[in-house]
């Protein structure tokens, strides 16, 4: 069919010719129809077949390299889809994750420095079975709780080692592997061992949000409806807020379009689905900043993608 189609497609293009230039006058061509398609045809007859050629060739090219992304990313989800083994060991990671958290958060106190939390961490992750860090425990107290500081820790010979205050919320967040598969989790919790009314409003805010984020993780959802979701409860409920601290980090989430969301599995950030698919494993780790440099609430955690829950 495209052998008859080229011929035709060059012919078309030899009538045409023909016909528009005697309207120009162009003086190397005669001022006539017959003439001019006489004298053109054997010129480029031939290269008109080959563009054609070359024009279907880019379509298929075009369309195949097309398939062949949509092939990429619906494996790629199909890869983020946790099987019942990889589960398992993902609870597993998990559980030995909750007993390293457990262990840095009684470990928190006013006077301790964060590499002593750090060892604590360790010491019960590997106590309870873990093969090693998927991330080094981060215990980032004060000033370090915000991101802007986070990554600078790589950089420093003592981890950005401090001593802890009474007063400061302190991030402590971390993951324990076992048998290659990721553990991630965290939380802010306060020094003393208790929050102010603003610390304490503004994590109320973020617990409430979080979940509903999490509500929203189901089949066939977005990322962006699970944004849509945190957002929504932190609109909904800023009116309600009493203290400047809270009131504060609600302004700043409305303003912040991402909270950050990603699988994990064997890596620790193995991207986000396109498309939320029963199995998924996601990490959702959305955070509210307020007073300058003072305050980070954060949460971290990992759900996976059911029918009916998260």
């Amino acid at each position: 069919m495209h052998l008859v189609l080229s011929l035709g497609f060059a012919l078309l293009e030899e009538v045409l010719f023909a016909w528009i230039t005697p309207v120009f006058g162009l003086p190397w061509f005669p001022r006539n129809f017959a003439a001019t398609f006489r004298a053109v045809v054997p010129i480029d007859f031939h290269l008109n077949v080959i563009i054609y050629w070359l024009i279907v060739g880019a379509q298929h090219s075009v369309g195949y390299y097309l398939r062949f992304l949509e092939r990429e990313r619906t494996s790629a989800q199909l890869e983020l889809r946790a099987s019942a083994a990889e589960l398992a060991l993902l609870r597993k990671a998990a559980s030995i994750t909750a007993e390293g958290f457990w262990a840095g958060a009684h470990a928190i106190a006013p006077g301790k420095t964060q590499r002593q939390v750090e060892c604590e961490v360790m010491r019960a992750c590997l106590n309870a079975g873990s093969d090693g860090a998927s991330i080094w425990p981060w215990v980032r107290s004060g000033p370090f709780t915000m991101p802007s500081t986070l990554f600078e820790a790589f950089a420093d010979y003592r981890n950005m080692d401090r001593t802890m205050r009474a007063g400061e919320i302190v991030r402590l967040d971390l993951g324990c592997d076992f048998r290659m598969y990721k553990g991630d989790f965290g939380h802010t919790l306060p020094v003393s061992g208790r929050f102010d009314a603003g610390q304490k409003e503004t994590l109320e805010l973020l617990n409430g949000a979080y979940l509903a984020g999490v509500q929203a993780m189901r089949p066939a959802v977005t990322a962006a409806q699970v944004q849509q979701a945190f957002r929504g409860y932190v609109e909904a409920h800023e009116k309600d807020l009493h203290t400047p601290l809270a009131r504060e980090a609600a302004s700043g989430a409305l303003k912040t379009p991402m909270q950050p969301l990603h699988g994990l599995g064997v890596d620790m950030a193995e991207g986000t689905p396109k498309v939320f698919r029963e199995g998924n494993v996601i990490c959702y780790e959305p955070g509210l900043i307020a007073g300058g440099r003072r305050t980070l609430s954060k949460i971290r955690s990992c759900s996976r993608v059911t029918a009916t829950k998260s």
